[in-house]
Formats: structure tokens, C-alpha cells, sequence
């Protein structure tokens, strides 16, 4: 006869191996997945032979807790779930009795002993059989897709009910938001919209359903996440609206700047990696020769290159539904007649050619127009030509931009310091000194720095010459009688 013992078997089922088993009376403590063989063996207990049936599960391979059918709508996503015993065992998905074809639409989840089953978006195909197979253990479970019409038709007769309505919700980037709903029924499928398509779970949507209890996760905010979200029921609807927040911690300033210089517009967010966007009169400003958009952590700037009028205007930053303007003034700049004017811009590469334009014409360089590169020494102010008088004493006097070494010339002449000239520097003043001129000084006078030159002519006059013309300009009364005599 058959008995349950509580009583340590030692069953030897062939000549390689024994085998240990352990059999309850109770029920509840058998292995969901078991195998049955039956024996004749030694009670070492009660000193007699009995048959015992015994319930064997293989080592590692035990199924705690089996699969279930699911039933959901197309669409709707379908999860199969079970339980090993064994954390570290390796098993095996089947549909029908054939391997599962994994996809992006179809994946295989292990969580610790959970062992999970996705059909993120379900369809009619995915209907069938679903198998969870380890070792010699296995459990089954049924998938059921039923199409909207015949889930209207249950709404119709259960007389859903929504009982418990999203709310709104405000969010940080980058923070996580949830929307809750309840339902008078349990296991009633939901649908989530955003902008008219469904949501589907992906590594930041993470869609949620227990018995009455629905909820929405969305994980890591992004600023194009905010909007309205809709919760489809069957025919019931309700929505709620993420807010996406994202303060300016410093604020913009109005900037004033002559023309043709940079301004500079920056100000500051509470995140990192926010979405933002910059208006002028608010119109969204693209990045282009004209704008350049710079984003370093938190700190968010716009410049504006070769500011003219045009540019004079109100400037926007949007961040979220946080925003702050600033004026950017454009001054002219005004040069008093025969001063010089200088124009400088900045290159975001270097060795780059470049034109100079006035009127849209191309400059080209002269003595009135001078154009340098990179910081190359320039002349600030020029030489001007000089008329002497024989014996006389002549400086040339010029200045730099920076102080560099100069050379003289004369007539294409390097001049050398004597006793007759002196060559002097003053900080960035180059001096020329020529003392007691003759006529064979005069001629054309060149400083040069390498990167720009300037140049001046040195007349040189007689003395009699001189006299005679200063005479001439000389009145005298109508009587008097010739004009008045001179030594030479």
C-alpha cells in the first residue's frame, strides 16, 4: 500500500547515483513542477517495506511560481510572468512549442528569479501558447488579444466608471512625473496618449497596471515631454498636462556696444543640459554668421558679431516656461575729422583671408586704409610731411600700436644714427632727429615696422627764399615809394 511519510528516503534509482528526497504530507510543500516515480523501499523508521509514491523535482530547475493566461487589447502591452527557484538557472521562452522570436516588439526580461515575457505592442498574431522552460520544469501560460469592439461591448455591460482622475503635474528637467487614474473594475486595459499617438514603454515610459490602480511614469523629463496626456478607457477619456519647468537662476542684462564690436548676451539655468531657444522681437534666432549660440553647463550665451543698427533690439531666452529679455543698444561711432578710425573684429579660426569693404566696394591698403592681422603692430599715429629751412633742425616724431622695432629710410634708404642724426624711442614713439638740414636732406622720410609703414616728405627751402616770401606777404601804404631792400 501506499503511504506519506515524513520519514528522509534513500532511494537508489541505478548503480551511478543515489538520490535524496524529502516528501511532506502536506501539499503546499511540493514543487509546483514535479515528476512521479514509485518504489519499493526500506522504512528505516518503521523497520518494514513499503511503496511510496514519490514527487521529485530536479535540483535548480524548480518553477516557484507558473505562468498565467493574459488577456489584453491590440495594442496594449502583454507581459507574461513566472518565478524560478533558482536565481542563476538558464531557461528558455517558447510560443506554440517553437523558440520565441525576440524583436524590438518582443523581449526577454530576468529580474533576480523573475523571469518576464514583453509584447510591448501586441497584435492578433501574438495570440497562442507561452512556455517557460528550465531543465526538465516548464509552465504555461495563454495570450489572448480581443480587438476594441469586443472590449466596448464589455465596458457597455460592466459599466465602467472612472473613479479617480489624473491631475496636473509640474516637473523639473530631469526629474521624474507620474499620472495616477483609478477605475471602478480590475483589469480594465488603459490606454495612454501624447500628442495624439500612443505611448509605449520604453527606458524612460514606464506604464504600470494593478487591479483598479493605473499609473504613468515618465522617467528623466525632457522639455518636448510636456503637453497633454490623454487616458483612453474603452469610450471613457480623461487627461492631465505635464508642465515642464526650468528656471533662470541670472538673469540677462541690456548691453550697449559701438558698431562693429561682439555683444555678448549670457545668462544662467538651474540644469544642466536644458533645451532653450533665443528670440529677437520675438522671432527664434538660428545660429549663423550673424548669431552665435554658445552653451557651457548652466551658462547660456548669445553673441551677436559685427553689431550694427539692425541688431538694436529686445532679446529673448526661453528655457521651459521660464523666459528673460534684454536691449541690446548700438552705438555709432563718431570720428572727429582727420582723427584716426579704428575697426576691429575677432575670427573664430585663425589664418582665415578676409576682405574689407566700404559700400560694399573692396578697400585695398593705402596710407589712409591699413589693415592688420593677429595683433600685428600698427601705426597709431603717422608722419607728417615738414618744410625746413636750410640750417634748421627737423624731427619726425610717429607712434605704434605696440612696441616693435622700426627701421628708417630715406628715399628707399636705411638711415643709420651719426653725428648728424639721432634715432630715438619713447615707449611706443619712434623719433626721427635730423639737425642743421641742407638741401640734400630733402626727400621721402619711411618708418617701417614690418607690418605697416608710414611715410612723410621733407621739403628743404633757402633762407633768401624764404625772406622774399615772407615779405611779399607784407603790406605797405601806397606812397611809399618801392619796398624795402634786401641783402641778397
Amino acid at each position: 500500500m501506499r503511504k506519506e511519510s515524513t520519514c528522509l528516503w534513500l532511494v537508489r534509482r541505478n548503480l551511478e547515483q543515489d538520490l535524496l528526497y524529502q516528501v511532506c504530507r502536506h501539499s503546499n510543500c511540493f514543487f509546483k513542477s514535479t515528476y512521479f516515480f514509485a518504489t519499493t523501499i526500506w522504512d528505516s523508521c518503521h523497520m518494514s517495506c513499503c511503496d511510496v509514491l514519490f514527487f521529485i523535482s530536479p535540483l535548480g530547475g524548480a518553477i516557484n511560481r507558473p505562468l498565467h493566461d493574459v488577456t489584453v487589447a491590440e495594442s496594449q502591452t502583454a507581459e507574461l510572468e513566472c518565478e524560478v527557484a533558482n536565481p542563476t538557472t538558464e531557461g528558455k521562452w517558447l510560443k506554440d512549442g517553437h523558440p520565441v522570436d525576440f524583436s524590438d516588439n518582443i523581449v526577454s526580461e530576468n529580474n533576480g528569479a523573475v523571469r518576464r515575457l514583453v509584447i510591448v505592442i501586441t497584435r492578433p498574431q501574438d495570440v497562442g501558447e507561452y512556455t517557460y522552460q528550465v531543465a526538465n520544469s516548464k509552465t504555461s501560460g495563454n495570450l489572448k488579444v480581443e480587438d476594441v469592439f469586443q472590449y466596448s461591448l464589455i465596458f457597455f455591460f460592466l459599466a465602467i466608471k472612472i473613479v479617480k482622475k489624473p491631475r496636473d503635474v509640474k516637473s523639473l528637467l530631469g526629474a521624474t512625473a507620474s499620472f495616477e487614474l483609478s477605475l471602478s473594475h480590475d483589469d480594465i486595459p488603459v490606454q495612454w496618449m501624447l500628442n495624439n499617438q500612443e505611448l509605449a514603454p520604453s527606458s524612460n515610459i514606464k506604464i504600470l497596471s494593478e487591479r483598479k490602480a493605473h499609473k504613468l511614469i515618465i522617467q528623466s523629463v525632457e522639455g518636448h515631454m510636456a503637453g497633454e496626456y490623454i487616458a483612453v478607457v474603452g469610450h471613457l477619456q480623461c487627461s492631465a498636462h505635464l508642465q515642464v519647468e526650468c528656471k533662470v537662476t541670472k538673469p540677462l542684462k541690456n548691453i550697449e556696444v559701438p558698431e562693429t564690436h561682439v555683444a555678448t548676451f549670457e545668462c544662467e539655468v538651474s540644469h544642466f543640459n536644458v533645451p532653450s531657444i533665443w528670440l529677437k522681437n520675438g522671432v527664434e534666432i538660428e545660429m549663423n554668421e550673424k548669431f552665435g549660440i554658445v552653451v557651457q553647463g548652466k551658462l547660456h550665451q548669445l553673441k551677436v558679431m559685427n553689431a550694427s543698427q539692425e541688431d538694436a533690439s529686445e532679446y529673448t531666452f526661453v528655457c521651459g516656461n521660464d523666459k528673460v529679455s534684454g536691449n541690446l543698444i548700438v552705438k555709432h561711432i563718431k570720428v572727429t575729422e582727420k582723427k584716426k578710425a579704428i575697426f576691429e573684429c575677432e575670427l573664430s579660426e585663425p589664418n582665415v583671408p578676409v576682405m574689407w569693404m566700404k559700400d560694399g566696394q573692396e578697400l585695398e591698403m593705402s596710407e589712409r586704409y591699413i589693415f592688420t592681422f593677429n595683433g600685428d603692430a600698427y601705426f597709431t599715429t603717422k608722419l607728417q610731411d615738414y618744410t625746413a629751412v636750410e640750417k634748421d633742425e627737423v624731427t619726425f616724431d610717429c607712434e605704434l600700436s605696440r612696441d616693435v622695432p622700426v627701421k628708417w629710410f630715406k628715399n628707399e634708404i636705411e638711415i643709420k644714427a651719426s653725428k648728424m642724426v639721432t634715432i630715438k624711442v619713447e615707449g611706443k614713439r619712434r623719433i626721427l632727429n635730423l639737425k642743421k638740414v641742407e638741401n640734400k636732406d630733402k626727400g621721402l622720410y619711411v618708418c617701417d615696422c614690418g607690418t605697416d609703414k608710414t611715410s612723410a616728405n621733407l621739403n628743404i627751402e633757402g633762407w633768401c627764399k624764404t625772406h622774399i616770401n615772407t615779405l611779399q606777404l607784407q603790406s605797405f601804404p601806397i606812397w611809399r615809394s618801392g619796398l624795402p631792400g634786401s641783402k641778397c
